[in-house]
């Protein structure tokens, strides 16, 4: 079966965000298998010499932080004295805090997300 012209610049194109994606989503949860996705991302670069992939390698990171920003949108921190409290008519009332702050995540996800799909559309329009 013959591939069809620029079905194979697809591919790659579909790969590298999901390479980014799953390099971050490592990276979060178990670092140490970055030892084993960082040489396969390397492999990847050099078979596919794409520079668009990286900015969608970048924008597949992006989806990442913004899912991990999403999933911590009800999360409020603790402050740094580990109580939170509020007053009431009633006299002090605990509050529950914990979790991350999902303000960052979010904006390097969209920072991330925007940068790379720039990248990926003008270099991928140069080439």
């Amino acid at each position: 079966m013959r591939n069809l012209p620029g079905e194979r610049d697809r591919t790659r194109l579909l790969l590298w965000p999901l390479a980014g994606g799953a390099v971050s989503f490592v990276g979060l949860v178990f670092p140490t298998g970055l030892v084993v996705l960082g040489p396969l991302v390397w492999l990847m670069a050099r078979r596919t010499g794409s520079v668009p992939g990286w900015g969608a390698f970048a924008a597949g990171i992006g989806v990442t932080l913004l899912l991990v920003g999403i999933g911590n949108l009800g999360s409020a921190p603790c402050p740094n004295s580990g109580h939170a409290l509020t007053l009431s008519p009633f006299g002090p009332a605990s509050v529950e805090c914990g979790g991350a702050d999902p303000l960052p995540w979010l904006v390097c996800g969209v920072l991330l997300l925007v940068a790379g799909g720039a990248l990926a559309a003008v270099s991928r329009h140069r080439a």
